[in-house]
């Protein structure tokens, strides 16, 4: 099906999931950016890439990630709770 429709964002960010799971991540992130570009407004694929960035170990990338899809999904527990868990303690200071 993706080579019948390789811009359809559901079949790109199931593939970057797959490639996720068996440890491809130059491929997740690829598909999870495509993304991005297709539905900018896609929080998973934002919350998906920061959680490659986390384990590249790039906190100022990951933090980027999970702050849009926080920013484009407010009441997702996850995207916060990811947003305060890489966040700087000083940063996190300055919130509250």
């Amino acid at each position: 099906m993706l080579a019948l429709q390789p811009f359809q964002p559901d079949f790109l960010y199931v593939l970057g999931v797959i490639a996720a799971q068996q440890g491809k991540q130059d491929k997740a992130l690829a598909a999870f950016e495509k993304v991005t570009q297709i539905n900018p407004k896609e929080a998973d694929a934002h919350f998906e890439i920061g959680r490659i960035w986390i384990q590249r170990k790039d906190r100022a990338k990951a933090l980027a990630a999970f702050r849009k899809g926080s920013e484009l999904d407010p009441r997702d527990a996850d995207y916060k709770r990811a947003v305060a868990e890489t966040s700087p303690p000083e940063e996190i200071k300055k919130e509250n």
